[in-house]
């Protein structure tokens, strides 16, 4: 220890712990920390005063715009962006992000800045009832897998339907197709057995290559693919070929970018980014993400994969994409043989390494889900990517996630047109517009022109980072100019969102602030804004706030005198008995030691309620009053002792 250093040892005794002093309103009037004392009688009555103060704290936390700042007695949780996306529970708090929100359904967040609008709907443009509607864009033309071996091209992005469907074989027997991807210019399908397929939808299907292979993909200017090999029946094999061209069979690669695991494991799902191709390899729920370095090592050799990211126990990858220089993960638990939930991760490759840093982004469906979520593909356009989200919505409708690479920001987006509920076997952009598949029911189209009708935008939670009642003030809502037939309503909750009020809609064909008075009081207020679209014209909120106050913050005081004379009278007009010669003096020193401590406080009506509060001594001022004795002619003190006590309601 060194040699300036100072320990001091105190006994602290707990306020709760000091043993109520059951003399009080027999002998004393009040007890302090266990020790009972006599009011002093004054002038004004016997020197107890008791008051309850009200505080008017600073505000409670607020947003960051100047008028925010310039307001002092009432708070604000404001919404004036929401590019943030949902995700967030609790807004006004010190790691709070002004731009999220709690969740939403059928809205866009992110693509105008200042407002959250109804997103375009998608109609079907397919019915088909095949369980695998697998599907891939190549040129102008999608290709939809409306059988096991047949697929259905379209044209004509503005056409509803009118597909034209091929069914393919070689060797004069159907084959059965168990993947897509394109080149760009062709369409290629693993066919197992069959080997490799490649077409167009004016050129014959030709068996490319006669390779065993069950998963496919194009990247990094090669077919990458799983084959099942030494008798395992899944594509426990990484391999990739080499696009010679024209109608030239593709070569196998160097077999040193060769990865064999084995039996039952699964390899599928291949992208690129950061040099590197990305592959996912998984066997119950034991998975990893493995990376295959581009290029040859210094001795001009292939670069063996290796993993870049070994999952948490339980976890296993099911999908890999690349976009904004990341590689976004669908990641599959298994609950039972039949069940089982997804979460959506974004992994940034370290520059140098390749290895993998992953972050989460959301879980698909709760761990008592009754449904299996393994399937679900990725695509992007632009800024955001997509990926397949089994019963999406409230109403257990099939739609596709969107991570917006901009702002970080992830929700609920596109959604069937109908009550549809399926696994989401594609996804691609065809002529600018987001297409998915929805097993067993078909193909949907994003619409240029119709828009959905229902939207719902949940706000986080304000309680102003404190559990202080709020007294809630007024809501206002702003709205762009509102279509015929479009309208919102704002919801307010003040129990967590059990149950909601609501408000009055806004319907006007003119942009409109409404301002509603609330007359509610509670620790937190939950709002939510419920929007109605005519299904031709988009619907647009600009502005919510929430305006509030705390309340029932305050203290109670009690000011008390107490006689510390030497010679006191209890309540019962007998001598204490711990009167004695300077028991006065003794008595106004304990009551000073007592300054800034928490101690158990007997009031004047303890013997009716028999409660014993916490208080905090605040200050204790001592007076000497002057006492002449006739018998002892002579001039003595008396002590009174000043203390003031406070208590936080």
């Amino acid at each position: 220890m060194a040699a300036d250093t100072i320990v001091i040892e105190t006994d602290f005794t707990e306020p709760a712990s000091v043993t109520a002093l059951d003399t009080v309103g027999t002998i004393y009037d009040i007890a302090i920390d266990g020790t009972g004392y006599i009011l002093a009688e004054t002038s004004e009555g016997n020197g107890y005063e008791k008051t309850t103060v009200p505080l008017m704290p600073d505000r409670l936390a607020t947003g960051d715009t100047p008028f925010d700042q310039a307001v002092e007695r009432y708070s604000f949780g404001s919404s004036d962006s929401w590019v943030g996306g949902q995700g967030q529970t609790f807004s006004n708090r010190n790691d709070s992000d002004s731009t999220m929100y709690l969740s939403s359904e059928g809205l866009d967040p992110f693509s105008e800045a200042g407002s959250i609008k109804l997103l375009p709907s998608n109609p079907e443009m397919l019915n088909t009832a095949y369980a695998n509607p697998r599907l891939v864009v190549v040129g102008d033309t999608l290709y939809v897998q409306t059988a096991d071996d047949t697929l259905t091209h379209f044209t004509d992005v503005g056409t509803p339907g009118g597909g034209t469907a091929r069914a393919h074989e070689h060797g004069g027997a159907a084959v059965a197709i168990t993947d897509l991807t394109t080149d760009g210019q062709y369409w290629y399908a693993a066919c197992g057995a069959k080997g490799i397929l490649r077409g167009t939808t004016t050129a014959i299907t030709t068996q490319w290559n006669s390779a065993d292979v069950d998963t496919i993909d194009f990247v990094a200017g090669r077919l990458c693919c799983g084959e099942p090999v030494n008798s395992s029946t899944t594509p426990n094999r990484f391999t990739s070929y080499s696009i010679g061209g024209g109608s030239d069979v593709g070569s196998i690669e160097r077999a040193g970018g060769h990865l064999t695991l084995g039996q039952g494991w699964t390899i599928q799902s291949f992208t690129e980014a950061n040099g590197h191709v990305y592959f996912s390899a998984y066997k119950g729920n034991k998975g990893m993400v493995y990376a295959w370095p581009l290029g040859l090592d210094s001795s001009g050799n292939t670069q063996y994969p290796f993993v870049a990211w070994d999952l948490p126990p339980g976890l296993s990858p099911r999908e890999t994409f690349a976009a904004g220089g990341s590689i976004f993960v669908r990641a599959h638990r298994e609950n039972t043989s039949s069940t089982g939930t997804a979460y959506i991760y974004r992994c940034v490759p370290d520059p140098q390494t390749g290895a993998l840093t992953p972050f989460f982004i959301t879980e698909l469906a709760d761990k008592a889900t009754t449904d299996d979520h393994s399937v679900g593909v990725f695509t992007a356009r632009d800024n955001q990517v997509y990926w397949g989200w089994k019963k999406m919505t409230s109403g257990n409708k099939t739609g596709l996630g969107c991570y917006d690479l901009e702002t970080g920001g992830y929700a609920k987006f596109f959604q069937s047109d109908d009550a549809t509920t399926g696994d989401v076997y594609g996804a691609d952009v065809w002529q600018g517009r987001v297409v998915f598949s929805v097993a067993g029911t078909g193909i949907k189209k994003e619409s240029t022109t119709a828009f959905e009708t229902a939207g719902t935008l949940n706000g986080s939670r304000i309680d102003g980072g404190s559990a202080l009642t709020k007294g809630w003030d007024e809501i206002t809502v702003l709205t762009s100019a509102l279509p015929n037939g479009c309208s919102v309503t704002p919801h307010v909750s003040i129990d967590e969102g059990e149950n909601y009020t609501a408000l009055s809609t806004l319907d006007t064909v003119d942009g409109l602030a409404q301002s509603t008075k609330l007359s509610s009081s509670s620790r937190s207020l939950q709002w939510k804004v419920v929007f109605v679209g005519s299904g031709t014209a988009t619907t647009k909120l600009n502005f919510v706030q929430v305006k509030y106050h705390p309340i029932g913050l305050r203290d109670t005081v009690v000011s008390i005198i107490i006689d510390c004379g030497d010679n006191v009278r209890g309540l019962n007009g007998r001598p204490l008995p711990e009167n004695a010669p300077n028991a006065g003096a003794l008595r106004a020193r304990t009551l000073a030691a007592l300054t800034q401590r928490r101690v158990n406080y007997q009031d004047i009506d303890w013997a009716t309620t028999g409660a014993a509060e916490v208080y905090e001594v605040l200050q204790v001022q001592t007076q000497a009053l002057g006492v002449y004795d006739r018998s002892q002619a002579n001039k003595r003190h008396r002590l009174l002792a000043n203390v003031v006590l406070r208590k936080a309601d």
